[in-house]
């Protein structure tokens, strides 16, 4: 057993005092608040920093759907004042027979010679009389007098419709073989504008002068002619001629063939 003085605490040295004592641990709750406060915080700068951003790039503008194509409206415009083909000289070619042409819905005259059917030259038209006027360049590549004839082609039809549909499809027929047989450049001068009539039906013709220069070929100029023709079907027949300088001895010809026109039955 210890000694009586073993039981005392030893004294304590002058001026000691205690050590302060630790601080208390953190308050959990209070803690997690801070957490979440400052989470919150950060938050609200991310969205800050978003809406500046966007600010910065303007105003943004809603999609908008493109237009849907309308469809191509019906030409209009009076023909004007009728010029009728002129009576070119000559004695013109000889009327031998009947050209049939259930595509178009006509039938005019056959030609003799120099004339002659063509089932096999390669064309746009279903029935064709022609003739080799000239042959040019170093191929000898021959160069044609027409007289063609077939249905509107459907990607003028829109042309065929409200008043004076065959004047207006007989301009567009036009213009759609000068840019596709013609040589770039060519110069148009209108010759013709006139209402025809075939057995009661209406239809125009139009004629015109187109002059080009295309190298090694004699020919400067051609009188072409479009007769489109109302047959009741819902396309036009049309007929087309094209005939060079270098064969105005022909010129009557076109002429021949509009006055023979008839309805296909």
């Amino acid at each position: 057993m210890p000694r009586p003085d073993e039981s005392r605490p030893p004294l304590r040295p002058e001026g000691w005092s205690p050590p302060p004592a630790p601080p208390p641990p953190p308050d959990p709750a209070r803690r997690a608040f801070h957490v979440v406060l400052g989470g919150i915080g950060t938050l609200l700068v991310a969205i800050a920093v978003v809406f500046v951003l966007i600010l910065a790039q303007g105003p943004r503008s809603a999609p908008v759907a493109a237009p849907s194509p309308s469809p191509s409206p019906t030409p209009t415009g009076s023909p004007g004042r009728a010029v009728p083909l002129p009576d070119y000289p000559g004695r013109g070619s000889k009327v031998i027979g009947r050209i049939d042409d259930p595509n178009a819905g006509l039938s005019y005259a056959r030609l003799g010679p120099p004339w002659r059917v063509d089932a096999d030259r390669m064309s746009d038209f279903g029935r064709e009389q022609t003739v080799i006027t000239e042959r040019y360049g170093p191929d000898a590549t021959p160069y044609w007098a027409n007289i063609s004839s077939d249905a509107l082609p459907a990607r003028l039809a829109r042309y065929y419709g409200g008043p004076y549909r065959t004047y207006h499809a007989a301009r567009a027929m036009l213009a759609d073989v000068r840019s596709t047989y013609y040589p770039e450049g060519n110069r148009r001068t209108d010759v013709a504008s006139q209402p025809i009539e075939v057995e009661g039906r209406e239809g125009w013709l139009i004629a015109a002068r187109l002059s080009f220069s295309r190298e090694g070929m004699r020919a400067r100029s051609e009188l072409a002619a479009v007769a489109v023709v109302d047959t009741g079907s819902s396309l036009p027949g049309v007929v087309y001629l094209s005939i060079p300088d270098t064969h105005r001895q022909l010129w009557p010809d076109i002429d021949t063939t509009v006055r023979s026109l008839r309805l296909l039955n």
